[in-house]
């Protein structure tokens, strides 16, 4: 009768001398940015409009969330929810970050979507060093 409730005692010890994980992917809440604002980066699928330096237009809404992986990560899932009934219209990344975007099958079409769920990878950084990239995603009126 006394070995089972040492084996559990045991086996609750062990579960907390586990140290935790090294550190977990962060993704930074959802910002929104609308004209007067400048487009920060080039965003593929509405050229000409959403160039680098461009000013967004009247009723559209650029998204970005920064998203840091530590050592050892590979992806981590990152969703955007477009506001005020706006859909998508793209997606992007900056050229210049570490992360790059992936959306899954599941969430195509996007373009008829007011929330999108991808994962954000790394792209050449070392899996033993942290890497950090911010994504983007333009949203227009519905």
């Amino acid at each position: 009768m006394r070995r089972p409730i040492a084996i559990a005692a045991l086996g609750a010890l062990c579960l907390i001398a586990v140290p935790a994980s090294a550190g977990a992917a962060t993704v930074e809440p959802q910002v929104e940015r609308r004209a007067p604002a400048r487009y920060p980066e080039n965003l593929p699928g509405c050229q000409p409009r959403c160039v680098r330096g461009r000013q967004i237009p009247r009723g559209w809404v650029l998204l970005s969330r920064v998203v840091r992986l530590e050592a050892g990560e590979r992806r981590t899932p990152v969703v955007f929810r477009c506001p005020g009934g706006r859909r998508f219209r793209t997606f992007g990344f900056l050229e210049s970050g570490q992360i790059v975007m992936q959306i899954p099958d599941s969430q195509l079409p996007y373009t008829r979507r007011t929330r999108v769920r991808l994962s954000g990878e790394r792209l050449l950084t070392p899996r033993n060093r942290p890497a950090t990239g911010t994504l983007y995603a333009v949203c227009i009126p519905s």
